[in-house]
């Protein structure tokens, strides 16, 4: 392999044998990179991570030559690194013929024109026709195809969750599956001015519950509805419940004769720092996908100051241990109980946030791209 170089020292070890180490160095290395996410508004805390963890990857090993295929013209700067391109090679489409097409024929060659040494894939999908190494990058959603888990040449996860399920499922060797660990970058937490002032703009100055994903199922909206009914009928409470996603057509009947609609507010369409503004001033976070974008919020919200509740059996509690509250999934009173337990005792919710800020300073950018890159060479060897 042209990037491999090996190198052979010869030392003495304790009892005056001689022994031969072998190191193997990277020169030169060409990185195709696979990210639908960098130019999807709507994974935001997706499309932040993948941003940051090639951003650090890139600065850290200059040696590298990433080339990040992109449908459409957009515009990503990795930290004003220079080691990078944008590389335009159009849309794999709607179709399954167009989606094979693309995969199977037309980016093998494109690889091959800008001589490809590895590819990262954070698509949850691998082209069957390449022969160089792949790297599936999955994000919680274990949706991949048995296809693509065969051909990866290394697969990564974000928790060891996932690795079983992934396991379970597909029957893989456990030593083709690693660990990328899910990191956000520092956030500030607004002051008590900022924070008041963002609670008159959204919440007309109370505190709120809020529930920051993106889309949930309609099965999880009755859900949080009906929690949100017994904490307010129990508490009497002027606390809001705030969500980033509105509910489906089908449910918005549901909602419209729902009797605490009026404490119900929906912020949608909002940017990377509005959002991370809103969570860092809520009284508490609730998330319920088994994904990345739960852990990602839960780090976000630990990060700020936030304390979280979440579903017992997901990812979220690898990361957050005893520094969040846990309810069983879809579990309406069992949720309007923690969500009380937390309103309640100032003294709890005042230790999970503690805890919270501690626990987020086990999983940085840097933790996380030494990982793939400990990952890209295990692949390319």
């Amino acid at each position: 392999m042209k990037n491999l170089q090996i190198r052979n020292r010869l030392d003495l070890n304790n009892a005056g044998y001689r022994i031969i180490t072998t190191k193997f160095t990277f020169a030169e290395m060409n990185i195709a990179v696979i990210a639908s996410c960098l130019y999807d508004e709507s994974l935001i805390t997706e499309k932040t991570f993948v941003k940051d963890l090639l951003s650090i990857l890139s600065s850290q090993h200059h040696q590298l030559k990433f080339f990040i295929i992109v449908g459409k013209q957009t515009a990503i700067n990795l930290n004003n690194n220079t080691n990078y391109e944008l590389i335009k090679c159009g849309s794999p489409g709607k179709t399954i013929l167009q989606k094979r097409y693309w995969w199977e024929i037309r980016l093998p060659r494109f690889l091959k024109k800008i001589k490809t040494d590895i590819l990262l894939s954070f698509d949850g999908q691998c082209a069957s026709s390449l022969t160089l190494p792949q790297v599936l990058i999955e994000f919680g959603c274990l949706r991949t195809s048995a296809s693509s888990i065969k051909k990866a040449r290394r697969i990564t996860v974000n928790s060891e969750w996932e690795k079983g399920k992934l396991i379970k499922k597909h029957h893989i060797a456990k030593t083709k599956i690693e660990i990328l660990s899910l990191a956000v970058k520092g956030i500030e937490k607004p002051d008590e001015n900022k924070r008041e002032k963002i609670k008159t703009n959204y919440s007309g100055g109370k505190e709120y519950f809020l529930c920051p994903e993106k889309s949930i199922s309609g099965e999880v909206f009755i859900s949080l509805l009906k929690s949100f009914s017994q904490f307010k009928k129990r508490q009497q409470s002027s606390l809001k419940l705030l969500l980033f996603s509105k509910p489906g057509k089908k449910y918005l009947e549901i909602f419209s004769s729902y009797k605490y609609r009026n404490d119900v507010l929906v912020a949608d369409e909002l940017s990377e720092p509005e959002q991370a503004v809103l969570i860092s001033a809520a009284y508490a976070v609730l998330v319920f996908q088994n994904d990345s974008q739960s852990v990602l919020i839960t780090l976000q919200s630990f990060q700020s100051g936030a304390p979280v509740l979440a579903p017992e059996n997901s990812p979220v509690k690898e990361y957050a241990g005893d520094a969040a509250l846990y309810f069983e999934e879809n579990n309406g009173k069992e949720i309007a109980g923690k969500m009380i337990h937390i309103y309640t005792n100032e003294e709890v919710r005042n230790q999970l946030i503690r805890m919270g800020k501690e626990k987020a300073l086990n999983f940085t950018i840097e933790k996380s791209a030494n990982q793939l890159w400990t990952c890209i060479q295990k692949a390319i060897m």
